[in-house]
Order: structure tokens, then C-alpha cells, then sequence
């Protein structure tokens, strides 16, 4: 029996110094992003994507995205699929590089739009990123 509690013990402690420790900080913006991209926030960062790309579309939406550990940073890609203006179904796959201390870059990878997104609108897209959604999710990381 007493055996049996010192296991136990163990395990209990084991278990509180593994919660203990920091969580690595890729972790940890890759479960924030999640979070942000989920639901509303998700949707809102489409109709940015999709107003800063293709201003004459419409409902835009967050199809999909997928968060890398990538180095010492997270790339991520995201999914904007949105309706042109005579109804025809497009998506805007951009991808966002940022690590702990900055944003690297955010582009168009790739769009089945009739009309690629400008050179200015790119830049947009780009300080899109860096100025909002880049603090933002450093906000929500607490840093």
C-alpha cells in the first residue's frame, strides 16, 4: 500500500512540473492563431483579405488555414474563399511569416480571380498583417 502511494506521488509530481513549465512560445501563438481564427474572428480576417485584395467582392469567409512551426517562426496559410462581382465562387490563399520579435511578410500565394490583387494592394495586405492582426496576436499572447 505504501508502495502504491509513493507511485502515485510521483506521478502527481511529475504531472505538476510538466504543467509548471512555460509552454514554447511557436506553441503557444500556434493555440492563440487557432483561437483568433476560429468563429468571428476567423470571418473578419477574410473580409479583410478579401476588401484589401478584391474590393468589389463579397462574402468572404475563412474556408480553411494551416499554422507551421518553421525555424524559429510560424507560417501560416489561409483559405479566403469570397464571391465575385457576377457571383463566381474565388479563392485567395495567403501566406502570413511572423516570429517572436517581428512580421516578416504577408502575400498572395496564389488566386483563381479573373484579376490579380494589385501591387498596392499587396503592400496593404502586407501592412494589414504587421500593423493589425500581428499585434493583436501579440496582444492575446499576453507579450
Amino acid at each position: 500500500m505504501r508502495r502504491l502511494s509513493v507511485v502515485v506521488l510521483g506521478v502527481l509530481l511529475t504531472s505538476a512540473i510538466v504543467k509548471a513549465q512555460p509552454q514554447p512560445w511557436h506553441e503557444h501563438a500556434r493555440l492563440t492563431l487557432i483561437r483568433m481564427l476560429q468563429g468571428p474572428g476567423g470571418v473578419t480576417v477574410a473580409q479583410s483579405v478579401q476588401r484589401i485584395t478584391h474590393p468589389t467582392g463579397s462574402d468572404a469567409n475563412l474556408q480553411n488555414y494551416d499554422i507551421q512551426h518553421v525555424g524559429d517562426g510560424i507560417s501560416v496559410k489561409l483559405y479566403v474563399t469570397w464571391s465575385g462581382g457576377l457571383g463566381a465562387a474565388h479563392t485567395t490563399t495567403v501566406a502570413w511569416d511572423f516570429d517572436r520579435r517581428r512580421h516578416r511578410s504577408a502575400a498572395v500565394l496564389s488566386d483563381n480571380a479573373a484579376f490579380a490583387a494589385s501591387e498596392k494592394a499587396a503592400r496593404q495586405l502586407d501592412t494589414y498583417f504587421r500593423d493589425e492582426l500581428y499585434p493583436v496576436l501579440r496582444q492575446n499572447m499576453g507579450e
